[in-house]
């Protein structure tokens, strides 16, 4: 009998995990369904919705979020592209950015992410499960909207702490044109970075004294914050969440290594990461080695222009000796 007992109790908790995961699945297919929906009705001449999707997960950092959409909405080429939020939590004043957002942008839309067995395991931070695998799961979410649902041909990932560059949408599209859909693309290339403070980098001040720097691009490891990726290439990147309790940019980075294939990545970074609190940061903004606050990206202060009909210059770097400009190695 109590053998019976057990294996009972033992399908159950394993019925009842299922669903938690299947649950909250089901509801964000069904919510894709309905943005899917509304996008077939919308008026032709907005947008090409398959082309460069900004996917924004976000979360409950407003002040965050408000300095990236300021940003955003003098990206120039903005009008090119649909932006689509998939916001984890109902904070009211993140609602409220999006809402006043969409009265200027009519290509958006806006989804609240059913979150992945329903934050239970937040309960149980003393298993050591980190909080990240909400923003993998909101990530996860998004790609697949965008691939599986909307049928994007390439999509641009923007987290809500990443301020984005003046030429921010336009070195997107010029790397998506050249290195990723090209006939004569890199076979090598897995993604585009937008974000650049490693050991090759330079500064907006060197690309005034030499304007080529703007379209210098090293193939090298991959960063999370900003890139792009295109549905040639999606199969192979959806295979890192078989799980969403891994950090996903890692995972992802481990793909690359495992595949021996490259990320381009710009001399001359198109973001500055300005979130100083979140999942993997708590440093005080005091702390000297956080200089990637402070850096370097085509902002109104200079008069310089990046030119999309202009060849993109690639060079290989080799993954292991790319390190940040503080000299901290990179895992």
């Amino acid at each position: 009998m109590d053998v019976w007992l057990t294996a009972a109790v033992v399908a159950a908790a394993a019925l009842a995990l299922a669903a938690l995961r299947l649950l909250p699945d089901t509801i964000n297919r069904a919510r894709h369904a309905a943005l899917a929906r509304r996008l077939a009705v919308t008026a032709p001449g907005v947008a090409d919705p398959r082309q460069g999707i900004v996917l924004m997960p976000v979360c409950g950092r407003p002040d965050y979020l408000r300095q990236v959409l300021e940003r955003l909405r003098a990206c120039e080429g903005i009008e090119r592209h649909w932006i689509v939020f998939s916001q984890d939590g109902r904070n009211a004043a993140v609602s409220d950015l999006i809402r006043e957002w969409r009265k200027s942008h009519p290509a958006s839309m806006h989804m609240v992410h059913a979150r992945p067995y329903f934050a239970l395991p937040n309960l149980l931070g003393g298993l050591g499960l980190r909080r990240e695998y909400l923003i993998s799961a909101n990530v996860y979410s998004l790609l697949r909207l965008a691939f599986d649902r909307l049928g994007a041909d390439w999509v641009i990932v923007l987290e809500d702490d990443l301020v984005p560059a003046r030429d921010f949408l336009s070195f997107f599209r010029t790397a998506h044109e050249q290195l990723l859909s090209a006939r004569s693309a890199d076979d090598r290339m897995l993604a585009v970075c937008g974000w650049s403070n490693w050991n090759f980098s330079r500064s907006v001040a060197d690309a005034e004294a030499d304007p080529d720097l703007l379209y210098e691009v090293r193939l090298t490891r991959f960063n999370s914050w900003a890139w792009a990726i295109d549905k040639r290439r999606w199969p192979l990147a959806q295979t890192i969440w078989w799980t969403y309790f891994v950090a996903w940019d890692g995972a992802f980075q481990r793909l690359r290594e495992r595949t021996g294939l490259l990320c381009a990545t710009p001399l001359i970074s198109r973001v500055r990461n300005i979130g100083m609190q979140g999942v993997n940061f708590r440093e005080a903004p005091d702390r000297p080695g956080l200089r990637w606050r402070t850096q370097s990206m085509l902002g109104e202060a200079t008069a310089l222009r990046f030119d999309p009909q202009r060849r993109l210059r690639t060079e290989f770097l080799a993954p292991e000796t790319v390190t940040f400009i503080d000299g901290a190695p990179v895992a």
